[in-house]
């Protein structure tokens, strides 16, 4: 299903730990995760390479957006010092 391949690669993307288990046993993570043996099998041959290049790119992104968020709330308590 799916739904059920969106949320593997989401998590992929953004859990290390997951990430992990799932590079070292692709398949049977797969089918924890609710895919068919098809769509297992699939996501077994994902590159591991571009997968890792992918998840450095969505934490960089995701520390961007912290890091301007946190210079924001400064800001704002700065001006409401003043």
């Amino acid at each position: 299903m799916q739904a059920d391949v969106e949320r593997l690669l989401a998590r992929l993307l953004t859990d290390r730990t997951f990430r992990l288990r799932f590079l070292a046993d692709p398949i049977s993570i797969a089918r924890q995760e609710g895919l068919s043996e098809y769509e297992a099998r699939a996501a077994a041959e994902l590159s591991v390479p571009d997968l890792q290049t992918a998840a450095r790119s969505y934490q960089s992104k995701r520390d961007s957006k912290e890091r301007q968020r946190s210079r924001w709330l400064l800001g704002w308590f700065e001006a409401l010092r003043r």
